[in-house]
């Protein structure tokens, strides 16, 4: 269909984007709601919930950083429990950069106990 005029071309582009708009926000919170570390890295975990913060907030519907801590708490697995119940049994909720840093500080000092290298002992014999 042709529009009859410039009013009526912007009108008719404007609700097909904002169709179009409020079906991608529901599918990048949806996506929000399902996504699991799995196989990937922490970094990576973390960095695929933040492109989809910053898509939805480009959207104008950016997530609270209480919802921010829900999904990466539940996202994260066993391995994160302790660090799961400290951030969630604050008295404020941790903004969503704070949470970044401490997960991945929790991730490099898990990394660093696996690894530690074990130095045999040798009794000094005099």
């Amino acid at each position: 269909s042709s529009a009859k005029s410039s009013h009526e071309a912007w009108t008719h582009l404007s609700c097909l984007y904002a169709k179009r708009s409020t079906t991608h926000m529901i599918y990048l919170k949806d996506k929000l709601t399902m996504i699991t570390r799995g196989s990937l890295s922490v970094t990576d975990f973390l960095v695929s919930i933040k492109q989809i913060t910053d898509e939805l907030t480009a959207l104008g519907d950016p997530p609270t950083d209480a919802d921010l801590l829900i999904y990466v708490t539940r996202g994260l697995g066993p391995t994160y429990n302790v660090l799961i119940t400290a951030m969630r049994t604050r008295d404020s909720v941790v903004p969503f950069d704070e949470l970044f840093d401490k997960i991945i500080d929790h991730e490099i000092s898990s990394f660093t106990m696996k690894n530690k290298i074990q130095i045999p002992h040798h009794p000094l014999q005099i």
